[in-house]
């Protein structure tokens, strides 16, 4: 996975057969959200709704999705704030090999970031 910070956002990408996966959150977006205080224990999105979302959204894009697993869910920290949540999904090949990783930013409005996919010539 490859991560791309910028005025405009932060961008994660994941690669999947023979597709790249861009996921982007622009300023604006991030802006939008709901702040987690940090006198507050929790964010203003719970985990497992995160994950939950997260993995609609995978179903949406990848035709195997059920076959994908959960691997991991952290929190990235933006400006003034506001985070993001970063769900990640494994597939582990039947024969062994290159294990593919695909990780999907939540913002804290529950909203899964689409991807924009283009061809990835392999």
């Amino acid at each position: 996975m490859m991560i791309q910070c910028g005025r405009a956002g932060e961008v994660w990408t994941s690669y999947y057969e023979t597709n790249r996966y861009d996921f982007t959150v622009s300023e604006t977006e991030l802006a939008k959200a709901p702040v987690w205080n940090e006198t507050d224990d929790d964010p203003p999105l719970s985990a497992r709704k995160a994950l939950r979302l997260a993995r609609a959204a995978l179903s949406e894009f990848v035709s195997d999705s059920k076959a994908w697993k959960f691997d991991s869910l952290s929190l990235r920290e933006g400006r003034d704030g506001h985070w993001v949540y970063l769900v990640s999904f494994e597939l582990i090949p039947a024969g062994g090999g290159r294990v593919p990783t695909i990780s999907i930013p939540v913002l804290m409005t529950g909203v899964a970031v689409k991807p924009r996919i283009s061809p990835w010539p392999r």
